[in-house]
């Protein structure tokens, strides 16, 4: 019976020290609403927490700002989980290691007494945590670890941050900004307009604020960022250059640029000209294609053909159109319009068109005719007769005289046969 007695006590003894030890362990597990909890029954949410924080001045409060904890940082909380290897984790990764926490009446194991303004507090790792882990509200600032709550007793908790690791900020390259006139190309929609299309390149920090033209005939056209095309009217023929100057903005300096790939020639032929008739003058012209009138003009050149003819009435050679032709009028045989002349420099007459007559001609045909000078006839020596026979001398002198009568008479005649030849 002793023995039993004695093991009874024994077990009893043993049943008491465990149970001794045993509530610190279900109040540090339990915690919610028993004496070891700072604020009791523990806190759900970050308004239920300020709530309570500020219906316990002599003790949430005391015990916070001994963690250095003040009511404007319970905000933005993040849950977690605290362990009993003093490891936070918020989602999944760990934020602080070495766990410290607070509350009242704990019993024994690693502690620290502290007394906080009359109120006795008792801090010790979360090593003494009967669970192995427990919900906690965490408080994070720039991505690090600053203080924690447990939720089911309202208890703070501080922990060695872990370092935040962040990536190594580079150093900007210092880039150069890009920028260049590339092209421009010249596409011709009529004989005097053009059309010009530029390309360009603005990069790196460059950007195109607008585009100035040269067309080469004295005229210049500035247009904005949009004005990559532009069309152009030259209002004379010729060569002309065209050129185009890209505005640039280059890390917020202005700039140009231009190249000979920006320069381009064009050529505007000169109009096309056309032969007419122009309908009130009758006559044909040249005019430039643009200047055709249907009104004024018509390409049929038959309605202006003109002939020469020889006014019948008037006897001179006349222009008119081949429509106002009359046979009784006019004729197309221009000699009939001939009249006779007198050419002074070869004293003879002829018959030529009026046209044709000029100052070595004249109507006066007697200016044709060579003045006769009158011959005197001469007596023909006649040698002495011979001896005649003797038949009287009244025989001898008629003789004499009918011969020289005879000559003298062919003489005049052929003269004035000559005379009359050279009028006619």
């Amino acid at each position: 019976m002793n023995r039993k007695l004695t093991a009874l006590v024994v077990g009893a003894i043993v049943a008491i020290a465990g149970f001794a030890l045993w509530i610190p362990s279900v109040n540090a597990a339990t915690a919610g609403c028993d004496s070891v909890a700072v604020i009791r029954c523990g806190v759900k949410s970050e308004a239920d927490l300020l709530a309570k924080y500020d219906s316990n001045p002599n003790s949430a409060q005391t015990i916070y700002r001994a963690f250095g904890i003040s009511r404007s940082d319970l905000n933005g909380f993040t849950s977690g989980t605290v362990y009993k290897d003093g490891r936070i984790v918020v989602n999944g990764k760990t934020v602080a290691t070495g766990a410290r926490t607070a509350g009242h009446n704990w019993g024994s194991g690693d502690r620290t007494r502290t007394r906080i303004a009359g109120t006795d507090a008792y801090i010790y790792s979360t090593s003494q945590l009967a669970s192995d882990a427990r919900p906690v509200m965490v408080k994070m600032v720039d991505g690090q670890f600053k203080f924690g709550v447990m939720n089911d007793c309202g208890n703070p908790v501080s922990a060695t941050p872990v370092p935040v690791v962040k990536p190594p900020v580079e150093t900007p390259k210092e880039v150069t900004p890009v920028y260049s006139c590339d092209k421009l190309a010249a596409t011709k929609i009529s004989r005097t307009k053009y059309s010009f299309t530029t390309s360009a390149t603005a990069k790196d920090g460059a950007s195109i604020t607008g585009y100035k033209y040269d067309f080469g005939d004295s005229t210049t056209q500035h247009l904005g960022a949009d004005g990559k095309a532009v069309d152009h009217d030259y209002a004379q023929p010729g060569t002309y250059t065209t050129s185009v100057t890209v505005e640039v903005s280059a890390n917020n300096q202005a700039k140009t640029a231009t190249s000979t790939a920006c320069t381009v020639k064009v050529t505007v032929a000169p109009e096309n000209t056309l032969e007419v008739c122009d309908m009130t003058s009758g006559s044909i012209v040249t005019i430039n294609e643009s200047a055709f009138d249907s009104t004024k003009y018509t390409k049929d050149l038959t309605k202006c053909n003109s002939i020469k003819v020889c006014d019948l009435s008037s006897k001179t050679i006349v222009t008119i159109k081949e429509g106002d032709f009359d046979s009784v009028k006019y004729t197309k045989d221009l000699t009939q319009c001939n009249v006779k002349v007198c050419q002074i420099s070869t004293k003879t007459i002829t018959s030529i068109a009026p046209t044709d007559v000029t100052s070595d001609y004249t109507t006066d045909l007697t200016k044709c005719e060579t003045p006769v000078t009158p011959v005197t006839p001469t007596t023909p020596t006649t040698p002495a007769p011979a001896e005649l026979p003797h038949t009287g001398i009244s025989d001898v002198f008629s003789g004499s005289l009918g011969l020289g009568t005879l000559t003298g008479a062919g003489y005049y005649y052929a003269a004035s046969r000559r005379a009359l030849g050279k009028r006619l």
